[in-house]
């Protein structure tokens, strides 16, 4: 596979990653703790905004170790 197909998929798997991760952790927070939420974010959407960047930052970090860890779980070398 060449490397722009790589970057292809990296990308969309990085983009479905970031957003998910966002909307689901905004989720849980407006619903567990809406008025905390409200006043720490504002909105939901301005929550996704904020925990996108933190996950864009997160899945960077964690890239170079992205296929061990992967093997790790699915392999049990982790537990």
């Amino acid at each position: 596979m060449s490397i722009v197909a790589n970057r292809d998929i990296w990308n969309a798997i990085k983009a479905d990653y970031v957003n998910t991760y966002a909307y689901r952790i905004c989720s849980f927070l407006f619903t567990l703790y809406p008025e905390e939420a409200r006043r720490v974010f504002g909105d939901i959407e301005g929550c996704v905004r904020e925990v996108k960047d933190d996950a864009e930052v997160w899945i960077e970090k964690w890239l170079p170790n992205y296929f061990s860890g992967i093997v790790a779980r699915v392999k049990g070398t982790s537990r």
